[in-house]
């Protein structure tokens, strides 16, 4: 609490005057104009992913906190942070830091301070602004509700259950406030997200877009009450112990996911809808401002740059490297332990007696998606100036193993032998420079997510075959909807004989859907307390020899 003062009040002389524009906050809250103005701060405060100084931790891509990447370089702050584990030592990086506010390469914390300290301005504000329309008072308050539960989601996911914040707090105020369950935290924020849907609008204009709809409120609802239901958050202030879900949790969200599951299959959210699998790939990076899945997302059209993909995203060779040194590299691979869960075409994993995994031809017959989401090693991508055909080089031998000599550098190569594929197009590559041929942004909700929440709570809740409440459709169901789209089959039926055997292959199956898809692998793990089973495992990666020379050797060892 003492902490939260600070941050609160810190804030003090810049909210009271703008030094660019010369305004008090009598003045912003004299018209509609400066009003939305101050309340659109939020949106630039929102978190970004795919910035390669997210957070100001320099090139290094989320995804390795959990165990779907590993990193190359050793002596960055996320590496730090992590491994070591020294995450007090860190408070203007990362993901739990606080100081610093309230650009992209400050921590998210301060943001969301900030960020709750201007919704609530707005709402106690909004309705004594001269001259507004009815309309134009919706317009305001709808998404400061929004606004004000998703910093606050952002805080507990992060910090656990916490005092209300409903108001602005002022200097002499009493800060000795109690902190509440993660339960009763969620409660809160479901309230305004209640409010946020009966205020926002299904859509806005084409020069609005990105603003919060009730697409995105009912998204958020059910997230949250998932997050609310799990393992972790069961825990009260006081206990730390895995005693499995919530159950009445559960059903409450999945009545949310159900929810927002009829709005979006009703069509009045507009363009909001499950896409289909032959434009799957365009989910993630698209022509339009965002793809037709994306519910909640920051709006970053024209924003993102080479740096970003190069830094995250593409290998040293096909990025030519450039006179970028580390700049044209991608420093998170991943791990063998991701690429091992996508299961085999036929619907079986790997380890499977029925699968007919073959360990000498390891990435034949294998779940759609991994083609879309991995690069691995030898595979062609993209073509040079000269329209020659590029391969990725993480063999042994290849130009992406043994990379220039840095102390930084791990082995001095990227070490799992796999590349994320997930954002990036063929074009988009140190040689035809074509990175801005589609647009992509920082996704927080699509579609997807909540055919992935109704399964998980519908399992916890009444088991995988059941829906004794007419909720619409049963976990099995929820699941089969996300594989069909890419051509898997159903889960096979001796996956959903007991709620324990079902919620195995949920997981998996929300790890390959929203893989790469920050913060999710990472939530997941604490969420569902199987960090420390996971990390038992060794972050491991693969080791090709190629049997062929030339540039485009097409068998290994």
């Amino acid at each position: 609490i003492t902490l939260l003062f600070f941050i609160v009040t810190s804030c003090e002389d810049y909210l009271e005057k703008s030094p660019d524009l010369g305004l008090t906050e009598d003045d912003v809250f004299q018209e509609y104009e400066s009003a939305r103005g101050f309340l659109d701060q939020n949106y630039s405060m929102l978190e970004d992913f795919h910035n390669w100084n997210s957070q100001g931790l320099l090139n290094l891509n989320y995804t390795s906190m959990s165990d779907e990447t590993a990193l190359i370089i050793d002596d960055l702050n996320l590496t730090r942070m992590v491994i070591s584990g020294q995450w007090k030592d860190f408070p203007s990086k990362g993901e739990i830091g606080w100081n610093g506010c309230c650009g992209g390469q400050s921590p998210i914390m301060g943001r969301a301070f900030r960020g709750l300290r201007i919704t609530n301005k707005i709402i106690a504000n909004a309705e004594t602004i001269p001259d507004l329309s009815q309309a134009q008072v919706e317009d305001l308050l709808g998404q400061a509700y929004f606004l004000r539960a998703w910093w606050y989601f952002n805080i507990i996911t992060r910090w656990g259950g916490m005092p209300i914040f409903d108001h602005v707090f002022d200097l002499g105020e009493d800060m000795d406030l109690p902190r509440m369950t993660y339960q009763e935290s969620t409660q809160w924020l479901i309230t305004d997200l209640d409010k946020a849907i009966e205020l926002l609008p299904h859509q806005w204009d084409d020069q609005e877009y990105g603003r919060a709809t009730k697409g995105a409120a009912y998204g958020l609802k059910s997230l949250a009450a998932l997050y609310a239901s799990s393992p972790l958050m069961k825990n009260n202030l006081n206990t730390l112990q895995n005693t499995g879900y919530d159950t009445e949790w559960a059903k409450m969200a999945a009545r949310y996911a159900h929810e927002a599951i009829a709005y979006v299959n009703s069509g009045a959210g507009g363009r909001y809808r499950l896409m289909d699998g032959d434009e799957y790939e365009h989910i993630f990076y698209h022509d339009n401002f965002a793809s037709d899945e994306d519910l909640w997302f920051r709006a970053d059209v024209g924003r993102h740059n080479d740096r970003d993909l190069r830094s995250l995203y593409i290998p040293k060779r096909v990025n030519q490297d450039g006179g970028q040194g580390f700049s044209a590299m991608n420093f998170a691979n991943p791990t063998q332990n991701t690429v091992d869960r996508f299961e085999m075409s036929n619907g079986y994993p790997i380890d499977d007696p029925n699968s007919g995994y073959d360990p000498a031809n390891p990435y034949e017959n294998r779940d759609p998606r991994f083609y879309n989401d991995i690069f691995v090693p030898g595979e062609q991508w993209g073509v040079n100036a000269a329209n020659r055909p590029l391969y990725l080089e993480t063999y042994v031998g290849g130009k992406d193993y043994n990379l220039a000599a840095n102390v930084n550098i791990t082995s001095n190569r990227m070490i799992t032998g796999y590349a994320e594929k997930k954002f990036v197009w063929p074009e988009a590559n140190g040689f035809t420079r074509d990175y801005g041929k589609y647009n992509y942004n920082m996704v927080y909700i699509r579609v997807t997510e909540l055919y992935l929440d109704l399964a998980e709570a519908m399992n916890e809740a009444y088991g995988p075959m059941s829906d004794p409440e007419g909720i619409g459709m049963t976990a099995v169901e929820a699941i089969n909807v996300i594989r069909n789209r890419v051509g898997m089959p159903d889960v096979h039926s001796e996956f959903t004989a007991s709620k324990e055997a079902f919620r195995e292959r949920i997981r998996n199956e929300r790890s390959v859907e929203l893989m790469f898809e920050h913060p999710h692998r990472w939530n997941d793990i604490r969420r569902w307390m199987i960090a420390e089973e996971i990390f038992s495992e060794p972050l491991r990666g693969v080791r090709a020899y190629p049997t062929t020379s030339g540039n485009a050797p097409d068998e290994f060892t």
